[in-house]
C-alpha cells in the first residue's frame, strides 16, 4: 500500500467484506445515499462521499496510521444491537480502539 488513499480503500474494503451479503445490503440501502436516489438511477461519488466523511470510521483516515491512533470500526447493524441500552459513556469506550493493529489482533482471535 503507501499511500493514504490505497489504505483507506483497503481498509473500507475490508470493514465491509466482513459483513454477509444480505446485511450489507439490508444495512446500506437505509442509508441516505440510497434513499435519496431515486430507483434505477446511479448514486453520485459526491452523494457517496458527503455520507461515508460524516461516518465514525472516516476518522480512521487522513492520514491512516495503524498504531499511533484510535481505530473506529465500521458500525453495523449488529453493533447498533450492540450498544441499544448503553450510556453514551459506554457507547464512546466501545466506539473505538487503541489502534488498528490492537484491532486486527482482536479479530484474527
Amino acid at each position: 500500500m503507501g499511500d493514504g488513499y490505497s489504505d483507506a480503500l483497503f481498509l473500507t474494503a475490508i470493514q465491509y467484506l466482513i459483513l454477509l451479503v444480505g446485511v450489507l445490503s439490508a444495512m446500506t440501502h437505509k442509508e441516505s445515499p440510497w434513499q435519496q436516489t431515486p430507483d434505477g438511477d446511479i448514486i453520485s461519488p459526491a452523494a457517496m462521499r458527503r455520507f461515508y466523511e460524516q461516518q465514525a470510521f472516516a476518522k480512521n483516515f487522513n492520514p491512516f496510521a495503524p498504531t499511533n491512533k484510535p481505530y473506529y470500526p465500521v458500525q453495523s447493524d449488529a453493533w447498533h444491537a450492540f450498544v441499544l441500552d448503553m450510556s453514551d459513556e459506554d457507547i464512546h469506550r466501545h466506539t473505538q480502539i487503541e489502534s488498528y493493529q490492537r484491532y486486527q489482533k482482536a479479530s484474527s482471535g
